[in-house]
């Protein structure tokens, strides 16, 4: 679908709904409804979840939560700590870290924490 190549090249700066529908010659609606039976979630939530993707690979690379929210096109890093717990289950910070033991490793591992034998 093109919306998807639409919001795909537009991930950090965002697309507004009527905006593509101008470009696609289509209504609001039938977008959202033919998206959402295609992929399985509707535009916005797509954006968001790229948005996530994209701020992962930056944190792991080292840069800084505020610098990537604004980067990856979150309004601020409160912003994209919201949506990160959402989509992640744990903050931009601990992901980085390790603290959580859901969140990869610099060498792409899982952290694991120690074993409790009743």
């Amino acid at each position: 679908m093109r919306l998807r190549e639409l919001l795909d090249a537009r991930v950090e700066t965002g697309l507004p709904l009527r905006e593509a529908a101008v470009i696609l010659g289509s209504h609001p609606t039938h977008l959202i409804r033919c998206f959402k039976q295609t992929y399985g979630l509707p535009p916005h939530a797509y954006l968001t979840g790229r948005r996530i993707e994209r701020a992962r690979r930056l944190l792991l690379n080292g840069q800084r939560p505020a610098e990537v929210a604004t980067s990856v096109g979150f309004h601020d890093q409160a912003h994209l700590n919201r949506h990160f717990v959402r989509h992640i289950g744990t903050t931009p910070a601990r992901y980085v870290t390790g603290e959580d033991p859901s969140a990869p490793r610099g060498d792409g591992r899982r952290t694991r924490l120690p074993s409790c034998s009743p």
